[in-house]
């Protein structure tokens, strides 16, 4: 008759220890804290130009066109142009604050801090198993962007302020209103 490797105690030993070990495994730990933005000062959206409108507008549709803008559509008439953007770097145009995240398991530690607008990468903890005791590790890969689209209204004179419009020098100025891009307009 052969002969068992283990005998019938052994084996049972060997089954209980097993046990121990796989139910003393602890599962990794992660969080995640978040900061609020810091308060940025208002954004203007007007740009004063001492230029006539035809020439306004040439230099307008010019730098716009230089810039990451994609001109859309341009009714010199209507003195309308609208413009689309996007990026896959938020976090270089708006400000939603920051995430600090942490992740521990075994004798792994991370900390991240990354701006909740930008792209991230990171790892994450948690447990599973019919008694919520065996480990598990995710891998987080955030891919963020940002797109939107702008009407730019240039008035021929100055139509949104009852006061005459004056520059720094006290000379008449044309006021250029441009809603939504925060004032990145190039002034004459």
């Amino acid at each position: 008759m052969p002969r068992s490797l283990l005998t019938a105690g052994q084996f049972l030993c060997l089954t209980i220890l097993a046990c121990l070990l796989s139910s003393c495994a602890t599962p990794g730990t992660s969080g995640n804290q978040y900061r609020e933005p810091i308060k940025a000062e208002p954004v203007g959206n007007e740009a004063v130009v001492r230029l006539p409108f035809s020439d306004t507008w040439d230099l307008l549709i010019g730098q716009l066109a230089k810039s990451f803008f994609v001109i859309n559509n341009v009714e010199k008439v209507s003195r309308i142009i609208n413009v689309s953007f996007s990026t896959d770097k938020p976090e270089e145009y708006i400000d939603c604050g920051t995430t600090e995240r942490t992740f521990q398991y075994a004798n792994e530690s991370q900390t991240h801090t990354d701006p909740v607008a930008g792209s991230s990468s990171f790892k994450v903890a948690g447990k599973w198993g019919e008694y919520d005791h065996l480990p598990l590790i995710g891998y987080v890969d955030r891919k963020t962007s940002l797109e939107g689209r702008i009407n730019v209204y240039v008035p021929p004179k100055c139509v949104f302020r009852p006061i005459p419009a004056t520059d720094s020098d006290g000379n008449p100025a044309t006021i250029l209103r441009v809603l939504g891009i925060g004032g990145r307009l190039p002034s004459a």
